[in-house]
């Protein structure tokens, strides 16, 4: 702003000089600007490193009050709006205004930080993360330029399953096209997988359809696919023996599957099966126990610990280590324990289990026999493999109902029996049948003591029926081939007097 003065000496004002000033005449510049600049601890990349500043000497970028600022580098945006009553802010070094951006999130387990509109991140597990830990989250942006005339690209799309039925697989790369690759992200196929390199020789494997706004099946869609299983319902008319569910076990659906395997392998459905069930991650011994006990059947096994750690090799040759829970071991357990290598009487106890690096949780001794006490097989590690400590069915009711592997020998004595007496049925019922009847009988058992599934037999009798003339009935005993489990040793201690 300028004002003109009368001068005491060499006044330029005077008349003659032809300036054409008066004193008092003056001209004011424009309004004081209310304004900020910018500027970033990152003085490369961060806000306000264009150094365009007026205000600061050309180091960052200016603003002013009351207009959006934009960021010429980051694009950052926002408004300072005008101090009530039009008062001006204050200036100087300690009048800042502070904007943290990063893209480091400092997680909290209570409450949600929200950084991009519309999507959430859940981490359902923590194990083995500490303090200072950190991940990496990449996010792409949806929209992009869109290909060129005659240009080759690629879509991605997901689509909703309409056929859910039940198929059988002998090799593990039809699962892999089928359900995608091995990965933690397609359960089919990681359980398939562990499966094959356990032993089996051909699985069965049905979908589940996802629950409405979820990653996984309802309760109830599992225990609906039950019934899809009931009978002889796999390909080839065979019944399963093992039945796997790819959901963490929990009490009510536990006891559906109790039901299911006890009404198929009754008499009337003549369907024998068993299911091996594992446990979420994040299952304590104490809700695993609490499960288990609920359950308390022959035919429903349960595995523990809750997690395991595996390694898998991606297509292009990249491994990486995964935390997967209980229900993998189960699957594997499943496998290695039917396998064509063995027999009904093979016991569980030492069973190894490929395809693992380690347990995620490690039990001392003590707790493996809490676990244990309470009807689940436990696991230990025998690296490079997992190996069973104990196998045990869910009902310690006595000897015979808590050995999983007598109730694979009753399974495997009914059906030799059903196929030995299936070949009497439709014939003439003469006199000399019944001496048949019993003479293959006894045949059938011998051959099982000579394969040590059985270690003897006693007491088959073929009458006929006094009530049906058509009827025949059988009846024998035998005695299952235990495991051995347990080795008790006493010492006696004495004192021994020498001679001298």
């Amino acid at each position: 702003s300028l004002l003109f003065k009368t001068s005491s000496s060499a006044d330029a004002l005077v008349t003659g000089t032809m300036f054409l000033v008066a004193t008092g005449e003056g001209s004011s510049g424009r309004a004081t600007i209310n304004g900020f600049f910018v500027t970033s601890s990152d003085p490369t990349n961060g806000s306000g490193s264009s150094n365009t500043s007026v205000l600061n000497s050309g180091v960052g970028q200016d603003g002013f009050v009351g207009q959006t600022y934009v960021d010429d580098v980051t694009g950052v945006t926002f408004t300072i709006l005008p101090r009530e009553g039009g008062l001006a802010y204050p200036t100087g070094s300690t009048a800042t205004v502070s904007f943290r951006s990063t893209r480091t999130i400092t997680t909290n387990g209570n409450v949600p930080t929200l950084v991009i509109p519309g999507l959430e991140l859940l981490v359902t597990n923590t194990a083995s993360v500490v303090v200072g830990d950190t991940a990496l989250v990449e996010t792409f942006k949806k929209t992009g330029p869109e290909p060129a005339i005659g240009e080759f690209y690629y879509a991605t799309y997901t689509y909703r399953k309409r056929s859910y039925v039940t198929r059988l697989w002998t090799r593990p790369s039809d699962v892999v096209a089928e359900f995608g690759p091995v990965s933690p992200d397609n359960p089919l196929s990681l359980a398939a997988h562990l499966a094959f390199l356990n032993g089996s020789s051909v699985i069965a494997t049905l979908q589940v359809p996802k629950q409405s706004g979820s990653s996984a099946a309802s309760e109830a869609s599992y225990i609906q696919a039950l019934d899809a299983v009931a009978g002889d319902s796999l390909p080839g008319n065979v019944p399963p023996t093992v039945i796997n569910l790819l959901t963490p076990a929990t009490q009510t659906l536990a006891i559906a599957v109790a039901r299911h395997c006890d009404v198929q392998s009754s008499i009337r459905y003549r369907s024998e099966r068993t299911a091996i069930l594992g446990f979420g991650s994040g299952t304590s011994p104490r809700q695993a126990g609490v499960i288990a006990r609920a359950t308390g059947s022959t035919r429903v096994r349960f595995v523990y610990p809750d997690i395991a750690n595996i390694r898998l090799t991606d297509a292009l040759g990249a491994s990486r280590n995964y935390l997967i829970d209980g229900r993998y071991p189960a699957a594997a357990l499943s496998a290695a324990t039917t396998s064509t290598t063995r027999d009904p009487a093979s016991p569980w106890e030492g069973v190894s289990l490929v395809g693992f690096t380690s347990l995620g949780r490690r039990l001392d001794a003590v707790t493996a026999n809490q676990i244990a006490n309470n009807g689940i097989t436990v696991l230990k590690e025998n690296l490079p493999f997992l190996s069973v400590r104990h196998g045990l069915t869910s009902d310690m009711t006595n000897v015979l109902t808590r050995i999983p592997t007598v109730i694979q020998i009753d399974d495997e004595i009914h059906r030799r029996v059903r196929n030995v007496l299936s070949g009497f049925v439709g014939i003439k019922f003469l006199a000399q049948v019944l001496g048949q009847i019993e003479g293959q009988m006894s045949e059938m058992f011998k051959r099982a003591v000579a394969e040590q599934i059985i270690s003897s037999f006693r007491g088959i009798t073929v009458a006929l029926d006094p009530d049906d003339p058509t009827a025949v009935l059988v009846s024998a005993a035998y005695r299952p081939v235990f495991p051995l489990l347990f080795i008790r040793v006493t010492f006696r201690v004495s004192e021994i007097e020498r001679a001298h």
